[in-house]
């Protein structure tokens, strides 16, 4: 247990170790290779030496210029109510012009009905119309 217990707290280090830290242990693992070739460990010490430099040169860099996350998420939120908005109109609009169509129809349902009625003898339902 205590064998496992150790394990897992240099796992745990491990995530939390700083990049300084991490070299230093990549740098004790590989001079640590007593029997690797001296040609082969110094080219593994070279590569940890340049990923090194390269992290520290990152970690050196400017930092990004700062968001405004709720103007984002504020734009994102109006942006969505725009479209629902529109959506809705749309639909108004489509749904007036089948009203419109339904009440053309019905009206000239209604006209041919009377041109229908107007050259014939009426009963006194007919004439109510």
């Amino acid at each position: 247990t205590q064998k496992r217990r150790n394990e897992q707290n240099a796992a745990l280090n491990r995530d939390n170790e700083t990049e300084s830290l991490r070299h230093q242990r990549e740098v004790a693992r590989i001079t640590a290779m007593q029997y690797a070739d001296a040609a082969v460990r110094n080219a593994a010490l070279e590569r940890e030496n340049e990923r090194h430099k390269k992290a520290m040169a990152r970690q050196k860099e400017k930092p990004k210029a700062y968001y405004n996350d709720e103007a984002g998420r504020l734009l994102l939120q109006y942006s969505q109510q725009q479209a629902q908005t529109e959506g809705l109109i749309a639909a108004a609009k489509l749904s007036t012009t089948e009203k419109m169509t339904e009440a053309h129809k019905q009206l000239l349902s209604f006209q041919q009905r009377i041109a229908d009625l107007s050259g014939k003898k009426l009963t006194a339902d007919e004439q109510s119309v």
